[in-house]
């Protein structure tokens, strides 16, 4: 079976266009099922034998798939199976992170896994255009530094806390960072000279764990990324739902109970008050003020991260700073808790997942734990959906660009055949 997602990004129409499509679903397999036989594999795609014969030779000759023996067929009589799987070398894909909290690049194999990784401390990151324009350099040093072919680079993808229209790779708004709109893709494929694909850091996240981690068997997920302040992601059947100006995934901004701080949006009443890591900042007295001021937007994700590693006191002559800051990360936890109910009645996941550095911290996922089990019923049912992740966004990042690029009928097959080519002819003996 064809999905509608990829017959809409598959290049132009008729025969080779279909082969492209079958060729992305079929890595897409290989990723998911390593050591799958080529009958199942033509069984899983609806393929013919020889559709799979032909598809197969392709990726190997890029060098993108190896042979392994497979389990043994059924009642143990006959010869083993071929089994094909990926082969890690045989491509990379670069995956950047770019948020208040976290500014690094990443290296990642075929299969999915970091081989390389720098952090690209910047100053100052309000200005969108440059800050791509320096994480490019640095992507560019990574890749050198790795000792990696550069031909065997097939892509790049951002991870961004900003409002992305997913479709174009553009930022639609700055979010948390302020940036203004522009093309994000075309500045960043014009310095790297590969294709990029970019995500919004929740959906970026959840991307990856529906296709890699812990709601692969799911049809919908919610994904709470809770840092300075908080944003979710919804996917539904394969389909992320971005929203009509691409803004899907406020949470933070959902009514809570009024209090003395002034968020983002003007608002004094709303989850970002009560849940968030800027919250957490003003109930320990750690900032001089009450309203959420976008250009102390490093300063407030410095000090958040400070927190959650336990490098920081409340007051250094308070004794119990270490009791006040758990208690207080708990409150914190109970008071998503309260809002993970609206977000159950309205989209009914099968699974929550809570991401971020907030979500990581076991205190705030206690007072989560806590405030659900609490609240009757209801609460004990969101209880039993939820889990953390274990992606970080670094890896969410590359994981995007494995999809987007890599297992996508966009391919550049023939670039990697030619640099497969160029490295068998490297090993050939010399003839005498």
């Amino acid at each position: 079976m064809v999905s509608k997602w990829f017959l809409s990004q598959s290049p132009g129409g008729g025969p080779g266009s279909l082969r492209k499509v079958h060729r992305a679903l079929a890595l897409r397999e290989l990723s998911k099922q390593p050591g799958i036989s080529r009958a199942e594999l033509a069984g899983r795609l609806g393929l013919s034998s020889m559709a799979i014969g032909r598809i197969v030779r392709e990726l190997e000759d890029a060098g993108l798939t190896g042979e392994t023996d497979a389990a043994q067929t059924s009642g143990g009589r006959g010869r083993p199976a071929t089994g094909l799987h990926l082969r890690d070398q045989g491509a990379y894909v670069a995956g950047a992170v770019i948020s208040a909290f976290s500014q690094e690049a990443h290296l990642l194999n075929l299969c999915g896994e970091s081989v390389a990784s720098q952090p690209v401390p910047l100053a100052n990151i309000a200005n969108g255009p440059k800050t791509i324009g320096l994480f490019c350099d640095a992507i560019t040093e990574l890749i050198a530094n790795s000792g990696i072919a550069p031909e065997r680079v097939a892509g790049a993808g951002f991870a961004v806390a900003a409002n992305v229209d997913t479709n174009h790779g553009a930022v639609a708004g700055g979010g948390y960072l302020g940036w203004s709109a522009f093309d994000l893709a075309r500045t960043a494929q014009r310095a790297l000279g590969l294709p990029v694909t970019v995500n919004n850091i929740a959906d970026a996240l959840l991307r990856a764990e529906v296709f890699a981690g812990c709601a692969s068997a799911t049809r919908a997920a919610v994904l709470i990324h809770c840092a300075t302040l908080l944003g979710a992601s919804y996917m539904a059947n394969d389909a992320l739902v971005c929203g009509a100006r691409f803004q899907a995934g406020r949470i933070g901004h959902f009514p809570a109970h009024a209090t003395r701080l002034v968020c983002s949006c003007g608002q004094s009443d709303c989850l970002n008050c009560t849940a968030s890591g800027w919250s957490i900042l003003n109930r320990l007295d750690l900032l001089a003020s009450s309203t959420y001021q976008i250009d102390q937007v490093q300063t407030y994700s410095q000090l958040t991260r400070a927190l959650v590693r336990g490098g920081l006191a409340s007051n250094a002559k308070d004794m119990q700073d270490t009791q006040k800051t758990k208690r207080t990360m708990r409150e914190a936890g109970g008071a998503l808790a309260r809002g993970l109910r609206f977000v159950e009645l309205s989209f009914d996941p099968d699974m929550i997942i809570l991401a971020g550095p907030l979500a990581a911290h076991d205190d705030y996922f206690r007072g989560v734990m806590k405030g659900l089990q609490a609240s009757g019923p209801s609460g004990a049912n969101i209880a039993s959906k939820l889990t953390r992740s274990l992606i970080t966004p670094g890896q969410a990042a590359g994981i995007t660009a494995l999809l987007d690029i890599v297992f996508s009928p966009s391919l550049d097959l023939q670039r990697l055949a030619s640099a497969q080519a160029g490295r068998n002819n490297k090993k050939a003996p010399r003839q005498v």
